[in-house]
């Protein structure tokens, strides 16, 4: 990686196509984009997913350690996407009779300090409960990531008593995200199902045979197993393993809450059987997707979220974020899976986060529906930086351009969002002020002349 360490490291990009294949068009702009975050980015690692149907893509960049890559085939942790699976349990369950939405926890938990026992499933899966979240705790980071225990493998029960604190709000008056919510949804399928909630689900939902990548570390799987996590602790992004950092504390606190973790090709078949529901019975999916009118972020329903998009195409799914990130999205209207997975403990956050890629990739497979083609014009002499950029851009024009070219700006959705008349630069440099009002993400510069056109992508930090 470019400015992590002073090393001279091979590119590594791992390309798989599986089964059917998308469009052209498509399948380039999942190749090229790969390729730019690599050399504009820079991310440690990032493994990206896409389906639809039998066809399928898979990409990684970047790596685990310094002597190895990532790969398509390198487990990383999902976090908070884990509880698309509770959820999808807890409703197997209420499809089997052995619980009801409505039944208060009592009926399967002992009771707890600062937990209102009459919270209902329903309240848990849907973050209307009040209980406050443990990883809130203001000690909680502190205890969990630095201390003796980062190898201590928690019970449910001890972070219920270590870290709990009053509650936020009387159950059922607001919608506020708690991670607490769902420890206490798998303490309850484990009571039901008498195993712990990561086998129930396991078996359930045959994780082994149908996404065998997946699995729920430290509990049925080693922390080592997963792709070397980089985090940054004030000296710039280092390797947690080499540091001697463990993450048993964090990812066994966690639990039912964020701890499964797999490949993105698993995730997002998962998310491509759940979404379109080939998991569930009608009526399960009809309480899945209930978004509460009380609208956290744009719509949480029973452990899924709403995800509008920038080009109008709607989806579902769930973000995670556990210093890996990641984030599952799936497209009814179009029919698309994605998973986006990194180990970058910076996530990705000078562009948005993943969810960032994520809208791009649905956006651009719904033009690639429309257009088959767009041809494009390069000129290797024009020189335009920085990228990722702020809020002015630096142009180098060759002479070729005269007279008077055109800069125009194009966000994701290929609307035009700045354009000025040049002057004729022969190879000085112009700086254009033509960022400072835009979003931060994804963006084409477009310069054209009376017989050459450029094009570019940005990033718009």
């Amino acid at each position: 990686m470019k400015y992590f360490f002073n090393l001279t490291i091979a590119f590594f990009l791992f390309i798989s196509v599986s089964y059917g294949q998308f469009n052209s068009t498509f399948q380039t702009f999942l190749e090229e984009s790969m390729i730019f975050i690599d050399e504009e980015i820079d991310p440690v690692g990032l493994s990206i997913s896409v389906r639809s149907g039998d066809n399928v893509w898979n990409g990684a960049i970047g790596i685990s350690s310094v002597e190895d890559s990532l790969t398509n085939s390198s487990i990383l942790a999902m976090g908070s996407i884990t509880k698309t699976f509770i959820s999808a349990g807890i409703l197997k369950l209420m499809e089997e009779d052995m619980l009801t939405l409505s039944d208060p926890l009592y009926l399967y938990l002992p009771s707890y300090d600062n937990i209102d026992s009459t919270v209902t499933i329903k309240e848990l899966l849907n973050h209307t409960s009040g209980i406050h979240d443990y990883s809130r705790h203001p000690d909680y980071w502190n205890i969990i990531g630095i201390d003796s225990n980062q190898f201590y493998t928690y019970s449910p029960e001890e972070v219920l008593e270590q870290f709990l604190l009053e509650k936020n709000f009387d159950r059922g008056t607001m919608q506020e995200y708690s991670n607490t919510n769902y420890v206490l949804l798998g303490m309850i399928i484990t009571e039901i199902a008498n195993r712990p909630f990561y086998e129930e689900i396991f078996e359930t939902f045959n994780i082994s045979e149908n996404y065998p990548s997946i699995s729920c570390p430290p509990f049925n799987s080693a922390i080592s197993e997963l792709a070397n996590l980089w985090i940054d602790l004030g000296q710039g992004l280092q390797n947690a393993a080499e540091l001697g950092i463990g993450l048993d504390g964090l990812f066994s606190s966690a639990g039912a809450s964020g701890a499964f973790a797999g490949t993105p090709s698993d995730l997002s078949q998962w998310g491509y059987d759940l979404y379109s529901g080939a998991l569930l019975n009608e009526s399960s999916m009809d309480s899945l997707f209930e978004f509460h009118p009380f609208l956290m972020w744009n719509g949480y329903g029973l452990g899924v979220s709403n995800i509008p998009t920038d080009c109008g195409v709607n989806a579902v799914g769930h973000n995670g974020a556990i210093f890996y990130g990641a984030n599952l999205a799936y497209s009814e209207e179009l029919d698309l899976s994605v998973a986006i997975m990194t180990n970058d403990g910076n996530g990705l956050l000078d562009i948005g986060g993943v969810g960032t890629i994520n809208d791009e990739i649905i956006c651009a497979y719904k033009n690639s529906l429309i257009t088959t083609s767009n041809e494009i014009i390069e000129n290797a002499a024009v020189e335009i930086y920085p990228n990722p950029v702020t809020d002015i851009i630096n142009i180098n024009l060759p002479k070729e351009f005269s007279p008077s070219p055109q800069l125009e700006v194009y966000n994701k959705m290929g609307a035009m969002v700045y354009s000025q008349k040049l002057q004729d630069a022969n190879q000085q440099t112009l700086q254009i002020d033509c960022f400072a009002n835009q979003a931060k993400g994804f963006y084409f510069i477009k310069i054209y002349g009376k017989e050459n056109i450029y094009t570019k992508k940005i990033i718009k930090q």
